[in-house]
């Protein structure tokens, strides 16, 4: 077997008609002869569902590092063309190379990293993370390996540079695989708040803390593009850090015109227009998306639940509501505030 070309292991939890199926798709895919058949689902790096599938069990696979692929209904109109569709957006190519889970990643990308030893798959959109041990010192980090345009790339190497250790993780190593970088990182354990487990003060504090660490990234002249409760991560000292600095910019460089930076939930309405860039004023309204879920347990709900429309913002006068209701006026004023429709609008006050 080719190097180029690691085993990808599939595992169906749908109806058994969709087999012949998506072996006639897989036909249609670049080293497709290395796709198999997993015995079980813990084996697998692609597990596909049928709409049978829960979103919580859904969920679950992926917590496990599973990609999860749901099925459109067998002889759907244009079946294979979107089952093809998904898994090309699974797929990561760069010199007919194929980087998909941590077992493909070890075999392909593992002989650059040296000393770092890749262990599972922390997931992938435009890039691939993979936890693993940098052996050397035993410490757990982490493995970036992009498809990002060099600009982007170079960008968030900088960022890592400039705010490492403080507002960031640790930088530990950059090295090359197919004409990319790949960034080692420290890694850091998430942070899992909920209000009605660790309580208001816990909460509002932790929402200080993100403050102050933003204002701090703002600061040194970045912008971070992205913040959301899942880059939100507590360092070794029990400080947060942000992770995933993809989306920065700072200001010295051009704004970017790339669409759909970001997490739809957490970005602001003037990043769905074409031509938009992060600012200070999208980070102040993806803190206020944050605090939001933090303070009540989920995203806003007209934002969660459908997803990219975001026009109008009558949810506002809801959360509002709802945030009074349970903190007083004054949280439900500064939320407000922060998640004002207007990029000049927004107030970036102390809670």
């Amino acid at each position: 077997m080719s190097d180029l070309y690691p085993e990808v292991h599939c595992f169906l939890k749908a109806d058994d008609g969709h087999r012949a199926a998506l072996e006639a798709v897989w036909s249609r895919l670049e080293g497709a002869d290395h796709w198999c058949w997993s015995g079980k689902v813990s084996d697998a790096d692609v597990l596909f569902v049928d709409a049978s599938c829960s979103m919580g069990q859904q969920s679950a696979y992926q917590d496990a590092g599973v990609e999860v692929l749901r099925l459109p209904t067998l002889g759907a109109p244009a079946y294979a063309e979107r089952v093809l569709e998904s898994l090309q957006k699974v797929l990561w190519y760069s010199n007919s190379a194929v980087a998909l889970s941590w077992r493909s990643a070890a075999q392909v990308i593992g002989p650059a990293l040296e000393d770092i030893a890749i262990q599972s798959r922390l997931g992938g959109g435009q890039a691939w993370l993979y936890r693993a041990l940098d052996k050397r010192v035993g410490q757990s980090c982490v493995v970036k390996c992009s498809s990002a345009d060099a600009e982007r790339l170079q960008c968030e190497t900088q960022a890592l540079l400039d705010l490492g250790g403080f507002s960031a993780p640790r930088l530990m190593k950059v090295c090359g695989w197919a004409g990319r970088p790949l960034l080692v990182m420290e890694w850091l354990p998430p942070m899992l708040l909920n209000p009605q487990r660790d309580g208001e003060s816990k909460v509002l504090a932790a929402l200080r803390e993100l403050m102050r660490l933003v204002d701090a990234v703002h600061a040194q002249g970045w912008v971070h593009g992205d913040i959301k409760p899942d880059h939100c991560r507590l360092s070794s000292s029990g400080h947060m850090r942000l992770i995933d600095w993809g989306c920065a910019r700072h200001r010295s460089s051009e704004p970017t015109t790339a669409q759909w930076q970001g997490t739809p939930w957490y970005m602001a309405p003037e990043l769905f227009n074409e031509g938009s860039s992060v600012t200070r004023a999208s980070d102040y309204y993806a803190v206020g998306a944050l605090a939001f879920e933090w303070l009540m347990g989920a995203p806003p709900e007209a934002v969660y639940s459908h997803g990219y429309v975001l026009a109008g913002h009558e949810w506002r006068n809801n959360m509002s509501r709802q945030v009074a209701a349970r903190y007083g006026s004054t949280v439900a004023a500064w939320l407000n505030g922060l998640l004002a429709a207007r990029p000049q609008d927004r107030d970036w006050m102390t809670i």
